[in-house]
Parts: C-alpha cells; sequence; structure tokens
C-alpha cells in the first residue's frame, strides 16, 4: 500500500510539471493563466481562466516548461466578452490494486 507521503509527493511532481496553460479557441491556441493550484490530500487541483478571448473553447491544455501538452481537457463552450471561464482539472493520485496479477511462470516462458 502506497503511503500518504508517496501519494502527496506523486501530486506534487504532477504540479511541478505544469508550467502553463492554452486554450484551443476557434481552433487557435491562446496563453492562459493558471489562476491556482492546490493538493488536498490525494487530489490535486489546478484552475485556469479564460477571460480575454471570445469565441467556441474546444479545448483547454496544461503544458510543462517545454511547451509540451500533458494534460488536457475537451470541452465546448462558447464564450463572450460578458464573463470568464474559469476551467478546472482534477486529478486524483490513488493505487489500484490488480486482481490477477502476472504470471512469471508465463512472462519467462516456464511451465513449472
Amino acid at each position: 500500500m502506497l503511503s500518504k507521503l508517496l501519494i502527496r509527493q506523486v501530486a506534487e511532481f504532477v504540479e511541478s510539471q505544469v508550467a502553463s496553460a492554452e486554450a484551443i479557441i476557434e481552433n487557435k491556441p491562446h496563453d492562459i493563466p493558471i489562476m491556482k493550484s492546490e493538493i488536498d490530500g490525494n487530489l490535486l487541483k489546478i484552475y485556469t481562466n479564460t477571460a480575454d478571448v471570445d469565441g467556441l473553447i474546444t479545448n483547454i491544455n496544461l503544458k510543462n516548461a517545454k511547451g509540451e501538452v500533458i494534460i488536457s481537457k475537451d470541452t465546448n463552450i462558447e464564450k463572450n466578452d460578458t464573463y470568464s471561464v474559469v476551467s478546472s482539472f482534477y486529478i486524483n493520485v490513488l493505487e489500484e490494486e490488480i486482481e490477477k496479477p502476472i504470471d512469471i511462470f508465463k512472462v519467462t516462458g516456464r511451465t513449472e
């Protein structure tokens, strides 16, 4: 079983990898701010704000320091100048036990 410490460290690592955000609006990427990120137990929460550009938002991406998309969320929100759109990403770090583990004899080709 994973310790709470390790689960938090994994969430902190994922959080540390998020350097910027972008929204795809009218099929064009637009940089958007990350408003806040926080860790609550095993849940990493990241909030972005799309305020300055109007149009159909089809995707929100979180990117690493190299500009590579590491987390994305498809959406279909029509935004106009009367409001901004806050998008949230909830990344839940949890352990899952495999009920039927790999049979090492099948992996190695041995039948004994």
